[in-house]
């Protein structure tokens, strides 16, 4: 009864507390301004229930009719965000980040996997009021593929690109955390099932030195990809690395152009 009662226990401290767990936010305050080369509009979009989404959109080029959406990982914010965007503006392209809540300068946190990906497909759907979705590619990092792919499940963007993918989260959690039962997870991330349902391109990088997310996610994934999609694996990288990569820079380019 007592090893009962001790597993309920940790089962309750993961539930209310995955948060902490999965999420490693970098708060700005309200009053900060963002300064970068690019130029870059700040805006902020409402949730349903009242918390404020704060986005930024690079535009190298009042031109560029073309668009990046992309979806950052598990830390930091947006602020990190200049040196993806001006790589995607020399290739035409503007550039559109957001903070999930609690990141930056969103307000509230977040609180399960639909709540996260109905503020994704907010912004998404602001942005299609400017940009054409044939000229979306929505490119998901980390944590980011999982929504990212929810949504390209659901929409047609020109193109989907994942950075680091994970085959599930409830599988890495599996794995990691083999004493939590499953139904405790509240952000689940099956990305496996949302993948084959995707009917634009797909474009897969991973580094093979990467601890965070194993590289053996990506060749599963890779599986279940459409014949003329593809998967890119990267040498001597790890998880932070991907976007440095002269491999993974040479093969967006030639994608996206």
């Amino acid at each position: 009864m007592i090893i009962l009662l001790f597993y309920i226990s940790g089962c309750l401290l993961v539930y209310f507390n995955q948060e902490k767990l999965l999420f490693h936010p970098e708060k700005l305050s309200k009053t900060h301004i963002f300064s970068f080369e690019t130029p870059s509009r700040e805006f902020n979009l409402r949730t349903a229930d009242g918390e404020s989404l704060n986005c930024l959109l690079f535009s190298g080029d009042s031109t560029h009719t073309r668009l990046v959406f992309y979806l950052h990982g598990n830390a930091g914010n947006i602020e990190d965000m200049e040196g993806p965007a001006a790589f995607y503006a020399n290739l035409g392209y503007d550039f559109c980040s957001f903070d999930y809540r609690g990141f930056g300068k969103s307000s509230g946190s977040n609180t399960n996997q639909d709540q996260l990906v109905d503020d994704v497909r907010l912004v998404y759907k602001h942005l299609k009021k400017k940009y054409k979705e044939k000229e979306i590619v929505i490119i998901g990092y980390s944590l980011g593929t999982g929504p990212a792919t929810i949504l390209a499940s659901e929409n047609h963007p020109k193109q989907l690109v994942l950075q680091a993918p994970y085959y599930s989260v409830k599988e890495l959690a599996a794995e990691r955390h083999p004493y939590i039962p499953s139904f405790v997870l509240a952000y689940p991330f099956e990305t496996f099932r949302y993948i084959q349902q995707v009917n634009c391109p797909i474009s897969i990088f991973h580094g093979k030195e990467d601890k965070a997310i194993p590289f053996y996610s990506s060749k599963k994934l890779a599986g279940l990809l459409k014949k003329d999609d593809c998967f890119i694996p990267l040498e001597n990288c790890d998880h932070n690395g991907i976007a440095n990569q002269p491999a993974f820079q040479q093969k967006i380019q030639q994608l996206l152009y």
